[in-house]
């Protein structure tokens, strides 16, 4: 049943009123949908949601910051169910390391960020005094969780982005290096081969290796008997030729498909070593997305008490309510 009628909800202008009390995210928007009136009988449950709330709101007067920022990072956070669930199917030769892994660390970054946030706004005595469930995750090794994914450089455990490379073995680094010296030299055996055929002719060479000529130029005829070109099609009044690839630049072209397939062997193995680790604490993560949606939600509240200079209500005996 609806609050009140539209047209009501016009004149007050409810839209503009209710929109800062909409969480960002997609698990919090979730949750605030499915939000209902406490009942008879849920006496406890309101005074625990009480407890919290007055928590968040003395944390946030104390640290008025702390609102955007915590706003900034709930912006960021994702909806990582089927994610779990991917990996929970055990598929593992089929996970995609850098997609999965990008929002693996995603995840475990903005845990570890809000759990930073969270610390310096409340108070560690205040802390001990709640049994919430997003309390009880900051006692979580988030930042170790979160070096797996970044065990080669500290400094990459303070951004969200990931390459598989952050997880790379001294294998995997040795044969990074070998490619890139197989590309130079491709890129060396190309400009070399294509700047004899252009000091020859004199002729352009386009990127896609193709060479445009006036069917009328007097080299097409060189250009025909030259075995490093193959006739591609005459247009118009041109022709048109593909500079072929030396057998130097196919001799690295197939070290590099071989190299290729070895980098990626690697990183999968790699990738499935972190995912053995994470697999057990799963169910955590599980914990953490729900726990950090009903924060979300719980921080619009603590924001409205203090935008509405709301007072803290005492619950009694008889289920009255007494304000202070």
């Amino acid at each position: 049943m609806s609050w009140f009628i539209e047209d009501t909800k016009d004149k007050i202008y409810w839209e503009d009123i209710i929109r800062p009390c909409i969480p960002q995210s997609d698990p919090g928007r979730a949750l605030w949908k499915e939000m209902k009136a406490y009942v008879n009988g849920d006496e406890s449950l309101w005074q625990e949601e009480i407890n919290q709330l007055s928590l968040l709101v003395e944390g946030l007067k104390r640290n008025k910051a702390a609102i955007n920022e915590l706003e900034a990072l709930f912006s960021q956070f994702q909806d990582n169910k089927g994610l779990f669930e991917e990996i929970s199917s055990l598929d593992w030769e089929n996970l995609d390391p850098l997609i999965v892994g990008y929002h693996l660390k995603q995840f475990l970054w903005f845990s570890n960020s809000l759990i930073q946030q969270l610390n310096k706004m409340v108070k560690e005595q205040e802390i001990k005094m709640s049994q919430a469930a997003w309390i009880n995750q900051s006692l979580e090794p988030w930042e170790s969780w979160l070096m797996l994914f970044t065990p080669n450089d500290y400094s990459k455990k303070n951004h969200s982005h990931f390459a598989v490379e952050d997880i790379d073995t001294e294998e995997l680094k040795e044969l990074r290096k070998y490619r890139r010296l197989l590309l130079r030299e491709q890129r060396d055996y190309e400009r070399n081969i294509c700047s004899e055929v252009k000091n020859r002719y004199h002729v352009s060479i386009n990127i896609d290796r193709h060479i445009l000529i006036k069917t009328e130029d007097t080299r097409l005829v060189s250009l025909y008997n030259d075995n490093r070109f193959r006739f591609i099609r005459h247009q118009e009044e041109e022709s048109v030729f593909h500079l072929l690839l030396s057998n130097e630049e196919k001799q690295v072209i197939k070290k590099l498909k071989q190299c290729n397939l070895s980098i990626e062997k690697l990183e999968i193995q790699a990738f499935q070593r972190i995912l053995e680790q994470i697999i057990s604490v799963l169910p955590k993560f599980m914990k953490a997305q729900e726990a950090w949606a009903k924060l979300e939600v719980m921080l619009k509240k603590a924001r409205m008490a203090i935008d509405f200079h709301g007072t803290k209500p005492i619950l009694l005996k008889n289920s009255t309510y007494k304000y202070k």
